[in-house]
Protein backbone atom coordinates (compact mmCIF):
# COMPACT_ATOMS: atom_id res chain seq x y z
CA UNK A 1 0.00 0.00 0.00
CA UNK A 2 2.46 2.14 0.54
CA UNK A 3 4.43 2.26 -2.58
CA UNK A 4 1.18 2.24 -4.33
CA UNK A 5 0.98 6.06 -2.57
CA UNK A 6 4.57 6.53 -3.46
CA UNK A 7 4.53 6.11 -7.17
CA UNK A 8 0.57 7.77 -7.07
CA UNK A 9 2.04 10.95 -5.64
CA UNK A 10 5.31 10.78 -7.97
CA UNK A 11 2.93 10.22 -11.03
CA UNK A 12 0.99 13.44 -9.70
CA UNK A 13 4.10 15.21 -9.44
CA UNK A 14 5.22 14.28 -12.93
CA UNK A 15 2.34 15.34 -14.17
CA UNK A 16 1.37 18.48 -12.81
CA UNK A 17 4.82 20.07 -14.06
CA UNK A 18 3.98 18.54 -17.75
CA UNK A 19 0.79 20.48 -17.59
CA UNK A 20 2.39 23.34 -16.16
CA UNK A 21 0.61 23.32 -12.53
CA UNK A 22 3.85 23.85 -10.31
CA UNK A 23 1.23 24.82 -7.69
CA UNK A 24 -0.04 20.96 -7.46
CA UNK A 25 3.37 19.44 -7.64
CA UNK A 26 4.69 21.40 -4.75
CA UNK A 27 1.20 20.28 -2.81
CA UNK A 28 1.78 16.88 -4.09
CA UNK A 29 5.69 16.62 -2.86
CA UNK A 30 4.74 18.28 0.60
CA UNK A 31 2.17 15.55 0.90
CA UNK A 32 4.79 12.97 0.37
CA UNK A 33 7.17 14.75 2.28
CA UNK A 34 4.84 14.47 5.20
CA UNK A 35 3.69 10.95 4.48
CA UNK A 36 6.69 9.33 3.93
CA UNK A 37 9.57 11.59 5.50
CA UNK A 38 10.77 11.31 1.93
CA UNK A 39 13.64 14.09 0.80
CA UNK A 40 11.99 15.98 -1.81
CA UNK A 41 13.65 19.32 -0.93
CA UNK A 42 14.97 20.00 -4.80
CA UNK A 43 11.82 19.24 -6.44
CA UNK A 44 9.91 20.90 -4.33
CA UNK A 45 12.10 23.90 -4.73
CA UNK A 46 11.61 23.77 -8.64
CA UNK A 47 8.00 23.85 -7.99
CA UNK A 48 7.54 26.63 -5.91
CA UNK A 49 10.59 28.44 -7.98
CA UNK A 50 8.32 27.82 -11.25
CA UNK A 51 4.77 28.76 -9.49
CA UNK A 52 6.89 31.97 -8.88
CA UNK A 53 7.95 32.12 -12.26
CA UNK A 54 4.32 31.35 -13.34
CA UNK A 55 2.63 34.55 -11.07
CA UNK A 56 5.48 36.80 -12.67
CA UNK A 57 4.40 36.15 -16.11
CA UNK A 58 0.99 36.79 -15.51
CA UNK A 59 2.25 40.10 -14.01
CA UNK A 60 1.18 39.67 -10.87
CA UNK A 61 4.48 40.92 -9.27
CA UNK A 62 3.16 40.77 -5.51
CA UNK A 63 2.21 37.59 -5.48
CA UNK A 64 5.30 36.93 -7.03
CA UNK A 65 7.14 38.50 -4.64
CA UNK A 66 5.62 37.08 -2.16
CA UNK A 67 6.58 33.75 -3.45
CA UNK A 68 10.93 34.37 -3.80
CA UNK A 69 10.44 36.01 -0.14
CA UNK A 70 9.12 32.41 0.88
CA UNK A 71 12.41 31.07 -1.43
CA UNK A 72 14.47 33.19 -0.04
CA UNK A 73 13.68 32.61 3.93
CA UNK A 74 13.74 28.44 2.75
CA UNK A 75 17.04 28.61 0.92
CA UNK A 76 18.57 31.91 2.09
CA UNK A 77 22.29 30.45 -0.04
CA UNK A 78 20.49 29.90 -3.10
CA UNK A 79 21.28 33.57 -4.50
CA UNK A 80 19.68 33.58 -7.96
CA UNK A 81 16.13 33.63 -5.73
CA UNK A 82 17.35 37.04 -4.15
CA UNK A 83 18.04 37.97 -7.57
CA UNK A 84 14.69 36.98 -8.41
CA UNK A 85 13.39 38.82 -5.76
CA UNK A 86 15.56 41.61 -6.24
CA UNK A 87 13.88 42.00 -9.83
CA UNK A 88 10.70 41.66 -8.30
CA UNK A 89 11.14 44.61 -6.18
CA UNK A 90 11.83 46.96 -9.74
CA UNK A 91 9.04 46.09 -11.06
CA UNK A 92 6.77 46.78 -7.55
CA UNK A 93 8.98 50.28 -7.44
CA UNK A 94 10.47 49.14 -4.19
CA UNK A 95 13.79 50.41 -5.08
CA UNK A 96 15.43 49.96 -1.50
CA UNK A 97 14.25 46.18 -1.11
CA UNK A 98 15.39 45.87 -4.54
CA UNK A 99 18.76 46.72 -3.36
CA UNK A 100 19.14 44.69 -0.75
CA UNK A 101 18.03 41.65 -2.37
CA UNK A 102 20.48 42.51 -5.33
CA UNK A 103 23.33 43.29 -2.71
CA UNK A 104 22.61 39.44 -1.49
CA UNK A 105 22.48 37.83 -4.82
CA UNK A 106 25.93 39.74 -4.99
CA UNK A 107 26.93 38.40 -1.57
CA UNK A 108 30.61 38.20 -1.14
CA UNK A 109 31.42 37.30 -4.27
CA UNK A 110 34.87 39.09 -6.22
CA UNK A 111 36.41 40.29 -9.33
CA UNK A 112 34.81 38.67 -12.42
CA UNK A 113 32.37 36.82 -10.33
CA UNK A 114 30.89 39.70 -8.40
CA UNK A 115 30.83 41.93 -12.50
CA UNK A 116 28.68 39.35 -13.57
CA UNK A 117 26.22 39.25 -11.07
CA UNK A 118 26.25 43.14 -11.53
CA UNK A 119 26.00 42.73 -15.19
CA UNK A 120 23.05 39.95 -14.38
CA UNK A 121 21.44 43.25 -12.09
CA UNK A 122 21.79 45.55 -14.73
CA UNK A 123 20.17 43.39 -17.32
CA UNK A 124 17.03 42.84 -15.12
CA UNK A 125 16.97 46.71 -14.50
CA UNK A 126 17.05 47.32 -18.20
CA UNK A 127 14.16 44.89 -18.43
CA UNK A 128 12.40 46.51 -15.13
CA UNK A 129 12.92 49.97 -16.96
CA UNK A 130 14.60 51.05 -14.03
CA UNK A 131 17.99 52.65 -16.21
CA UNK A 132 19.32 54.58 -12.98
CA UNK A 133 19.74 51.21 -11.33
CA UNK A 134 21.13 49.48 -14.33
CA UNK A 135 23.51 52.09 -14.54
CA UNK A 136 25.18 52.01 -11.49
CA UNK A 137 25.41 48.08 -11.30
CA UNK A 138 27.10 48.53 -14.69
CA UNK A 139 28.92 51.07 -13.66
CA UNK A 140 30.27 49.12 -10.41
CA UNK A 141 30.78 45.68 -13.15
CA UNK A 142 33.26 47.80 -14.33
CA UNK A 143 35.12 49.03 -11.75
CA UNK A 144 35.39 45.07 -10.60
CA UNK A 145 36.23 44.04 -14.43
CA UNK A 146 37.71 47.26 -15.81
CA UNK A 147 39.01 44.60 -18.98
CA UNK A 148 35.25 43.23 -19.31
CA UNK A 149 34.93 45.29 -22.99
CA UNK A 150 30.95 43.96 -22.91
CA UNK A 151 29.55 45.68 -20.16
CA UNK A 152 31.74 48.75 -21.40
CA UNK A 153 29.61 48.41 -24.51
CA UNK A 154 26.72 48.21 -22.86
CA UNK A 155 26.93 50.86 -20.07
CA UNK A 156 27.83 53.15 -23.31
CA UNK A 157 24.59 52.22 -24.85
CA UNK A 158 22.07 52.79 -22.24
CA UNK A 159 23.83 55.82 -21.50
CA UNK A 160 23.34 56.84 -25.56
CA UNK A 161 19.91 55.81 -25.06
CA UNK A 162 19.49 58.18 -22.06
CA UNK A 163 20.83 61.38 -24.21
CA UNK A 164 24.25 61.22 -22.43
CA UNK A 165 25.97 60.79 -25.27
CA UNK A 166 29.42 62.78 -23.69
CA UNK A 167 29.35 60.24 -21.22
CA UNK A 168 28.57 57.55 -23.40
CA UNK A 169 31.78 58.38 -25.39
CA UNK A 170 33.63 58.66 -22.32
CA UNK A 171 33.23 54.97 -21.48
CA UNK A 172 34.02 54.30 -24.86
CA UNK A 173 37.09 55.85 -24.89
CA UNK A 174 38.18 54.31 -21.46
CA UNK A 175 36.98 51.03 -22.78
CA UNK A 176 39.49 50.84 -26.02
CA UNK A 177 42.32 52.26 -23.74
CA UNK A 178 41.44 49.51 -21.10
CA UNK A 179 41.17 47.22 -23.36
CA UNK A 180 43.50 48.49 -26.51
CA UNK A 181 41.19 47.27 -28.68
CA UNK A 182 40.63 43.75 -27.67
CA UNK A 183 37.43 42.17 -26.01
CA UNK A 184 37.43 39.72 -23.46
CA UNK A 185 34.93 38.15 -25.18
Amino acid sequence: RGDFVDSTLHRAVQEAFDNNLPEKAAQFLTALRDLRGADVSAQLEKAHVAAAEKLFTRGKYEDAAAAYTQLTQEYPAVREHWRELGTLYLYLDREKDARAAFERYVGDSTGREAAERHDHVAERAVRAARFDVALEAWRRAIELAPGWQGVHLKLADLLYRQNLDDEAFRVLDASLATNKGAADF
